[in-house]
Protein backbone atom coordinates (compact mmCIF):
# COMPACT_ATOMS: atom_id res chain seq x y z
CA UNK A 1 0.00 0.00 0.00
CA UNK A 2 1.65 3.23 -1.30
CA UNK A 3 0.00 6.33 0.07
CA UNK A 4 -0.04 9.88 -0.70
CA UNK A 5 -1.23 13.06 1.13
CA UNK A 6 -2.17 16.91 0.79
CA UNK A 7 -3.52 19.55 2.29
CA UNK A 8 -6.75 20.98 1.19
CA UNK A 9 -9.12 23.75 2.20
CA UNK A 10 -12.89 23.23 2.31
CA UNK A 11 -15.02 22.97 -0.90
CA UNK A 12 -12.12 21.78 -3.09
CA UNK A 13 -12.06 20.54 -6.49
CA UNK A 14 -9.15 17.91 -6.86
CA UNK A 15 -8.37 16.83 -10.52
CA UNK A 16 -5.69 14.01 -10.67
CA UNK A 17 -4.82 11.40 -13.20
CA UNK A 18 -2.40 8.17 -12.87
CA UNK A 19 -0.55 5.68 -15.23
CA UNK A 20 1.22 2.76 -15.11
CA UNK A 21 4.94 2.69 -16.08
CA UNK A 22 6.73 -0.92 -16.85
CA UNK A 23 2.61 -2.25 -18.03
CA UNK A 24 2.95 -5.20 -20.27
CA UNK A 25 0.41 -7.68 -19.44
CA UNK A 26 1.31 -7.77 -16.05
CA UNK A 27 -1.02 -5.67 -14.47
CA UNK A 28 -3.35 -8.22 -15.32
CA UNK A 29 -2.07 -10.30 -12.25
CA UNK A 30 -3.53 -7.82 -9.78
CA UNK A 31 -6.14 -6.25 -8.87
CA UNK A 32 -5.65 -2.60 -7.86
CA UNK A 33 -7.34 -0.11 -5.67
CA UNK A 34 -7.53 3.73 -4.84
CA UNK A 35 -9.07 4.97 -2.13
CA UNK A 36 -9.08 8.80 -1.05
CA UNK A 37 -9.47 9.42 2.88
CA UNK A 38 -10.50 12.31 4.47
CA UNK A 39 -8.63 14.01 7.31
CA UNK A 40 -10.80 12.21 10.06
CA UNK A 41 -10.25 8.79 8.02
CA UNK A 42 -13.03 7.99 6.81
CA UNK A 43 -13.24 6.71 2.99
CA UNK A 44 -13.99 9.37 0.53
CA UNK A 45 -14.26 7.36 -2.46
CA UNK A 46 -12.85 3.71 -3.06
CA UNK A 47 -12.36 2.38 -6.79
CA UNK A 48 -11.28 -1.13 -7.13
CA UNK A 49 -9.53 -2.69 -9.97
CA UNK A 50 -8.34 1.01 -11.76
CA UNK A 51 -6.17 -0.70 -13.97
CA UNK A 52 -8.98 -2.18 -15.57
CA UNK A 53 -8.54 -1.12 -19.62
CA UNK A 54 -5.86 0.91 -18.92
CA UNK A 55 -3.61 1.03 -22.03
CA UNK A 56 -0.72 3.64 -21.51
CA UNK A 57 -3.11 6.55 -21.05
CA UNK A 58 -3.47 8.36 -18.22
CA UNK A 59 -6.39 7.53 -16.24
CA UNK A 60 -8.34 10.64 -14.70
CA UNK A 61 -9.71 10.46 -11.00
CA UNK A 62 -11.44 13.85 -9.05
CA UNK A 63 -13.10 14.28 -5.60
CA UNK A 64 -14.62 17.68 -4.05
CA UNK A 65 -12.90 18.03 -0.25
CA UNK A 66 -15.57 18.68 2.50
CA UNK A 67 -13.63 19.91 5.12
CA UNK A 68 -9.96 21.57 5.31
CA UNK A 69 -7.43 19.07 6.23
CA UNK A 70 -4.86 16.61 4.50
CA UNK A 71 -6.54 14.49 2.21
CA UNK A 72 -4.98 10.87 1.47
CA UNK A 73 -5.03 8.72 -1.64
CA UNK A 74 -3.78 5.61 -1.56
CA UNK A 75 -2.94 2.90 -3.88
CA UNK A 76 -2.84 -0.79 -3.03
CA UNK A 77 -2.08 -3.82 -4.81
CA UNK A 78 -3.07 -7.36 -4.01
CA UNK A 79 -2.05 -10.18 -6.80
CA UNK A 80 -4.77 -12.47 -8.07
CA UNK A 81 -5.38 -16.04 -6.67
CA UNK A 82 -4.57 -17.64 -10.32
CA UNK A 83 -1.54 -14.99 -10.76
CA UNK A 84 1.92 -15.67 -11.32
CA UNK A 85 3.99 -12.83 -10.90
CA UNK A 86 7.05 -12.53 -13.09
CA UNK A 87 7.41 -9.28 -12.79
CA UNK A 88 5.72 -5.75 -11.39
CA UNK A 89 5.08 -2.31 -12.37
CA UNK A 90 5.07 1.69 -10.66
CA UNK A 91 2.09 3.24 -11.12
CA UNK A 92 2.27 7.34 -11.05
CA UNK A 93 0.10 10.09 -9.60
CA UNK A 94 -0.21 13.85 -10.54
CA UNK A 95 -2.32 16.28 -8.58
CA UNK A 96 -4.23 19.08 -9.91
CA UNK A 97 -5.75 21.85 -7.76
CA UNK A 98 -8.82 22.67 -10.36
CA UNK A 99 -10.61 25.41 -8.38
CA UNK A 100 -11.25 26.53 -5.01
CA UNK A 101 -14.67 27.26 -3.58
CA UNK A 102 -14.37 27.49 -0.22
CA UNK A 103 -15.44 30.44 2.34
CA UNK A 104 -11.47 30.73 3.19
CA UNK A 105 -10.70 31.27 -0.78
CA UNK A 106 -13.01 33.85 -1.08
CA UNK A 107 -12.29 35.65 1.87
CA UNK A 108 -8.70 35.39 0.65
CA UNK A 109 -9.01 36.44 -2.68
CA UNK A 110 -11.37 39.09 -1.55
CA UNK A 111 -8.37 40.58 0.80
CA UNK A 112 -6.25 40.03 -2.26
CA UNK A 113 -9.00 41.85 -4.53
CA UNK A 114 -8.97 44.85 -2.27
CA UNK A 115 -5.40 44.74 -1.71
CA UNK A 116 -5.05 44.76 -5.66
CA UNK A 117 -7.43 47.53 -5.84
CA UNK A 118 -5.95 49.78 -3.27
CA UNK A 119 -2.53 49.17 -4.35
CA UNK A 120 -3.66 49.99 -8.24
CA UNK A 121 -4.91 53.56 -6.56
CA UNK A 122 -1.85 54.20 -4.89
CA UNK A 123 0.45 53.70 -8.25
CA UNK A 124 -2.16 55.89 -9.67
CA UNK A 125 -1.61 58.47 -7.14
CA UNK A 126 1.92 58.20 -7.82
CA UNK A 127 1.78 58.63 -11.33
CA UNK A 128 -0.30 62.04 -10.77
CA UNK A 129 2.35 63.20 -8.15
CA UNK A 130 5.12 62.47 -10.98
CA UNK A 131 3.60 64.03 -13.42
CA UNK A 132 2.86 66.71 -11.32
CA UNK A 133 6.42 67.07 -10.47
CA UNK A 134 7.60 67.42 -13.77
CA UNK A 135 5.16 69.95 -14.61
CA UNK A 136 6.45 71.65 -11.44
CA UNK A 137 10.20 71.48 -13.28
CA UNK A 138 8.66 72.85 -16.73
CA UNK A 139 6.49 75.39 -15.14
CA UNK A 140 10.33 76.66 -12.43
CA UNK A 141 12.20 76.52 -15.66
CA UNK A 142 9.93 78.94 -17.49
CA UNK A 143 9.79 80.96 -14.38
CA UNK A 144 13.43 81.07 -14.29
CA UNK A 145 13.58 82.07 -17.86
CA UNK A 146 11.13 85.18 -17.36
CA UNK A 147 12.84 86.34 -14.92
CA UNK A 148 16.54 86.15 -16.39
CA UNK A 149 15.01 88.29 -19.83
CA UNK A 150 13.38 90.50 -17.01
CA UNK A 151 16.54 90.99 -15.25
CA UNK A 152 18.17 91.72 -18.98
CA UNK A 153 15.75 94.46 -19.57
CA UNK A 154 15.40 95.70 -15.91
CA UNK A 155 19.69 96.00 -16.44
CA UNK A 156 19.01 98.36 -20.11
CA UNK A 157 16.64 100.32 -18.59
CA UNK A 158 18.79 101.98 -15.99
CA UNK A 159 21.49 102.80 -18.19
CA UNK A 160 19.04 104.54 -20.63
CA UNK A 161 17.99 106.33 -17.97
CA UNK A 162 20.71 107.74 -16.90
CA UNK A 163 21.51 108.94 -20.68
CA UNK A 164 18.71 110.21 -21.42
CA UNK A 165 18.91 111.99 -17.69
CA UNK A 166 22.35 113.55 -18.91
CA UNK A 167 21.13 114.36 -22.45
CA UNK A 168 18.63 116.59 -20.90
CA UNK A 169 21.17 117.96 -17.94
CA UNK A 170 23.13 118.34 -21.07
CA UNK A 171 20.27 120.61 -23.10
CA UNK A 172 18.92 122.61 -19.51
CA UNK A 173 22.08 123.47 -19.72
CA UNK A 174 23.27 124.66 -22.92
CA UNK A 175 19.94 126.38 -22.68
CA UNK A 176 19.93 128.05 -19.60
CA UNK A 177 23.66 129.22 -20.92
CA UNK A 178 21.86 130.73 -24.27
CA UNK A 179 19.31 132.09 -22.27
CA UNK A 180 21.20 133.87 -20.22
CA UNK A 181 24.09 135.14 -23.07
CA UNK A 182 21.01 136.23 -24.39
CA UNK A 183 19.80 138.69 -21.58
CA UNK A 184 22.96 139.76 -21.16
CA UNK A 185 22.88 138.50 -17.60
CA UNK A 186 26.22 136.85 -17.72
Amino acid sequence: RQCLSELYSANTLVKGHFWADDWKDSYKQFDIKMDVQTPSGTNLMVKEDILKGLHHDKRPFGFATRGKGRYTVCFSARAKPDAMIQSGFTVRVGFTILHQTSEEAKVSSTHVSALHDQLKRIEDDIHTIADNLVYLKYREAKMRDTSESTGERALYFPILTVCVLFILGMWQSFHLSSFLQEKKIV
